[in-house]
């Protein structure tokens, strides 16, 4: 039994692995102490019986603690994902380093879909929509990289702060186009100003790349987004999960094989 952790800015996703196959999935908030959030995740992986645990994550803090305390727990056999690490794909972001290794576990998630490989004649586009959505491309063997939008909810959070009279909003889909109250009117701006934006973005790396690449999302709004933006054709909500136990697999062991 394996454990991957995908560590985000506004949780914490667990997922089993059995033989190479997802069994469960499980979502802990990481808006508590770091601390708190580590010796609760470590217990869910102490508790699965899990032998080997891989993390993506792009929250230092909270990473370290788990690791830590994974490590207090017994455990030892911990692989975090790093643009060094042994890839599905050659890197070919300028800046590797800056690169979220988030990123990275959602490209390799992507390239080990079912029909999906690095190497295809067709790109491979993988939208992550989360508290930031990221878009990414891989063509030709390589990660290329892609744009990085705000998220609903880091939208949400801008005009709050940014404005001193417009109210707070829930996130839902609109009913309508024209407004009929500043609280509507709000919301309806953020969640089709977040989603008429991932679909233009997508139609200029579709121009760009000249051809029809296979188009997956995944992340917290990847439901939304396979249900408004026709161009998407695959939704996998668990991709980093997935990356980063295919990473795993990738990488050398002790004996160095």
């Amino acid at each position: 039994m394996i454990c991957t952790l995908d560590i985000g800015n506004s949780a914490v996703k667990c997922g089993l692995f059995e033989a190479g196959e997802l069994t469960k999935t499980v979502r802990e908030s990481s808006a508590a102490d770091s601390e708190a959030v580590a010796r609760r995740v470590a217990d869910l992986v102490m508790d699965s019986g899990a032998t080997r645990v891989g993390i993506s994550s792009v929250v230092p803090a909270v990473s370290d603690a788990i690791e830590k305390a994974l490590m207090s727990s017994g455990l030892a056999d911990v692989f975090k994902v790093h643009h060094r690490s042994r890839l599905p794909f050659a890197l070919a972001y300028e800046t590797p380093s800056t690169m979220g290794v988030d990123r990275i576990a959602a490209a390799a998630g992507a390239c080990s879909l079912p029909g999906l490989s690095a190497h295809d004649d067709a790109p491979i586009v993988v939208v992550d929509a989360g508290t930031a959505t990221t878009i990414d491309v891989i063509a030709d063997g390589s990660l290329l990289g892609g744009p990085i939008l705000p998220g609903p909810e880091l939208l949400r959070r801008a005009v709050r702060a940014g404005t001193a009279q417009l109210p707070e909003v829930e996130l839902t889909w609109p009913e309508r186009v024209i407004s009929r109250s500043t609280t509507e009117a709000v919301g309806t701006g953020i969640m089709l100003g977040f989603v008429d934006a991932v679909r233009g973005v997508l139609l200029r790396v579709i121009d760009e790349l000249d051809t029809q690449p296979e188009i997956v999302v995944t992340g917290g709004w990847s439901e939304l987004l396979i249900a408004k933006v026709s161009l998407i054709g695959r939704n996998d909500p668990h991709l980093v999960v997935r990356g980063v136990a295919s990473l795993m697999n990738l990488q050398p062991t002790a004996d160095g094989r």
